[in-house]
């Protein structure tokens, strides 16, 4: 089981935003990286959004598989706690040469494993009981390692008035000097709506599309720069 209910939309107006609340509706921070999934049954099922079995799967970097990363950071401590289920968890692997748009500060983090909930055979969005870590801080948007000490990360719930801030702002504090291109083109960062128990809404910021353009959509900058060096080669 996967989310079944799950949109994205653009970022317009205040107004707009505002309209997507309804009854039993919160917002949180939105994160990026790998969406892995989890099953217990009679055995371990560990996969991700290209493969059922990704356990053996490289990110790119070719040293560290998807399970690795995940299990070395708060996934192993998950595992001896889990019980045999129907319930698909759903993690984020957030890991700075996985991230394309974003802009968030990783702090001191390689890898930080945010949980994103639990789906049952019916759709409904859950969450087991496990130690999780909630960072609560408006200094930062990430916990620092001694925060987090291995544990798994959940979605940090914010107001519709934060939400908004993200979404226009992002979590820079740096002020440029507004030139021939202004640089709040490129402010603003990813938001989630979550309504009831199945419904997921991401909402992206203006700048999401053109951001994943200048970045080829990949993580990996190197080969996207090979790839530039050979378009211009072929236009030339």
């Amino acid at each position: 089981a996967t989310f079944s209910c799950s949109s994205q939309v653009e970022f317009t107006t205040d107004e707009e935003f505002l309209n997507l609340f309804s009854e039993n509706t919160h917002a949180t921070v939105g994160y990026e990286g790998a969406m892995v999934k989890v099953q217990l049954k009679e055995e371990l099922l560990f996969s991700n959004t290209k493969r059922v079995d990704c356990r053996s799967s490289f990110w790119g970097n070719k040293e560290e598989t998807f399970y690795k990363l995940w299990h070395e950071n708060g996934g192993e401590r998950f595992l001896s706690n889990l019980e045999p289920s129907d319930l698909t968890h759903h993690f984020m692997v957030m890991n700075s040469n996985l991230v394309i748009t974003s802009r968030m500060d990783m702090r001191d983090h390689d890898t930080i494993i945010i949980y994103l909930g639990s789906v049952d055979l019916e759709g409904n969005i859950l969450q087991v009981n496990q130690t999780y870590y909630s960072h609560i801080s408006r200094d930062s948007v990430l916990p620092s390692k001694e925060e987090l000490r291995g544990r798994i990360l959940i979605p940090t719930i914010i107001s519709p008035e934060e939400a908004i801030c993200i979404l226009k702002s992002g979590y820079e504090t740096v002020q440029y000097e507004e030139g021939s291109i202004p640089f709040s083109l490129f402010k603003g960062e990813t938001v989630i709506l979550r309504r009831g128990q199945k419904e997921i809404i991401k909402v992206v910021p203006k700048c999401f599309e053109m951001r994943k353009v200048i970045a080829g959509n990949t993580p990996n900058m190197k080969n996207h720069l090979y790839r530039l060096m050979e378009m211009s080669k072929d236009e030339s």
